[in-house]
């Protein structure tokens, strides 16, 4: 599944949205990795070998059962000797450790123990693991985490490098004002603050500073990139120094506070701040 999204030009009054970003993503979010000749999870894409094992589908029948709201009454599933009991679910923390645990712990430690644990007989458990854009690739190469939780570029990587196959994929519901809204795709934006007059093209990042999360981010730095070549502009070369926070609010916050010129970030995330008090639109 591919897509196309352009983020509408938008204007604020303290940070100014002042370029249209259109990307390409993948649309898949979850990730499974290889692991052992025991449990070969994350064959090719939407395949799951070792149903003998049945973490996979087990996993597989619990969705089933929550799309269709309905209680599975099968019976659990008998795993055999030798076979690991505990799971790690690494997740990409663009906002943080501290913000992903809030978000993510209950989803991918409490919820995934309480319901797909308990299809399997002795019980399976899972805990969440906060990364970011560095100790990921190292948690993968050196099997720290079973199942992983990226955005669509950190995926595609995960696949072509270590043959990571996507579960699952995910629809947000962000809520900005009074509204709701159900997103299934996202891009980039470059943004600065409204008051400066100085800043008014992509032109003007020459000479000049940004911050953006990471070289191999998606929507806080890959997007960013492409429409710069476009443009015959080096994210590298042309701006006086390049910032990589691992961090996408404080991306946010150092545009605000006036310590780079430009920020680079994913769609809603400057919404997302406004909505929790983070930031003034």
């Amino acid at each position: 599944d591919r897509w196309h999204r352009e983020v509408e030009i938008r204007r604020k009054s303290n940070l100014d949205v002042f370029v249209s970003v259109k990307t390409i993503e993948r649309g898949v979010s979850i990730g499974l990795r290889e692991r052992e000749k025991k449990l070969v999870i994350g064959m090719r894409p939407f395949w799951c070998a070792a149903v003998r094992v049945g973490i996979c589908w087990g996993l597989f029948q619990l969705a089933a059962c929550s799309l269709a709201n309905e209680t599975c009454e099968e019976p659990p599933i008998t795993l055999e000797d030798g076979v690991k009991r505990h799971y790690t679910v690494g997740v990409l923390a663009i906002r943080g450790p501290e913000r992903a645990f809030i978000e993510w712990n209950k989803t991918f430690s409490t919820y995934l123990t309480q319901t797909a644990g308990r299809r399997f007989d002795p019980p399976i458990s899972f805990s969440m693991e906060a990364l970011d854009f560095v100790t990921l690739y190292t948690a993968v190469e050196s099997k720290q985490i079973d199942f992983m939780y990226v955005n669509p570029s950190a995926f595609s990587c995960m696949e072509s490098e270590y043959g990571a196959a996507s579960l699952a994929s995910l629809r947000n519901i962000r809520t900005v004002g009074e509204n709701k809204y159900i997103t299934t795709e996202f891009g980039g934006v470059v943004f600065s603050r409204a008051d400066r007059d100085d800043l008014q093209s992509l032109q003007d990042i020459k000479g000049r500073t940004y911050a953006a999360a990471s070289i191999s981010g998606l929507g806080s730095g890959q997007a960013q990139f492409r429409v710069l070549r476009q443009n015959g502009l080096d994210y590298l070369n042309d701006p006086v120094q390049a910032i990589f926070t691992s961090n996408q609010g404080a991306v946010v916050n150092m545009v605000k506070n006036g310590e780079v010129d430009f920020g680079f970030v994913r769609t809603d995330q400057i919404e997302g701040m406004a909505s929790r008090g983070g930031v003034e639109l």
